[in-house]
């Protein structure tokens, strides 16, 4: 089992980063910013806002609030505390907004060990599965996503995936 204080998802990531964006890599820097419950992370190239992660920090869990364009009403929950890695499988139901109208969305959220390379060597880390289904106008076929997240203890949320459209990674 894994507690919050341990894993401290809200800890602030490395300050380099590299942004895959449609296959473009984009060289980034990491702010974090904490403001009561909600934890964000700005995308910067120089001074200019490329992207954005928002957050929601409690002591029981950590949740996607935005990302890519999109937000998660209500935020979708990536890690429970405790945390039984592995075994721990939890569901979400909600709205996904983002350039079109707010859509029904149901997501199954599940965890692993995995290790992620920042530096020279790896680092231990807990990947979040994120598998989400998002049901369209009546008559179109349900749309399927898959967001992924890696914590390391102690460095927060230092990967982030979303689609086939966005990562963040730490920069090598």
């Amino acid at each position: 089992m894994v507690d919050r204080k341990q894993l401290e998802p809200d800890a602030t990531p490395p300050p380099k980063a590299k942004e895959v964006y449609s296959g473009t890599t984009v060289p980034v820097s990491v702010k974090a910013t904490k403001k009561g419950d909600r934890f964000v992370l700005d995308l910067l190239v120089g001074t200019d806002l490329f992207d954005q992660e928002e957050y929601v920090s409690t002591s029981d869990g950590f949740f996607l609030a935005t990302a890519a364009g999109e937000t998660y009403d209500p935020p979708i929950p990536l890690l429970r505390f405790p945390l039984a890695v592995g075994s721990d499988t939890y569901t979400w139901s909600g709205k996904l907004s983002g350039e079109l109208d707010p859509h029904p969305a149901r997501a199954t959220i599940t965890s692993s060990q995995d290790s992620v390379t920042m530096g020279l060597s790896p680092d231990e880390a807990i990947r979040v599965n994120v598998d989400i289904v998002i049901t369209p106008s009546p008559g179109e076929a349900p749309a399927e996503r898959q967001l992924l997240f890696w914590f390391v203890p102690k460095k927060g949320v230092v990967k982030s995936q979303f689609g086939t459209l966005s990562t963040r990674e730490p920069a090598s």
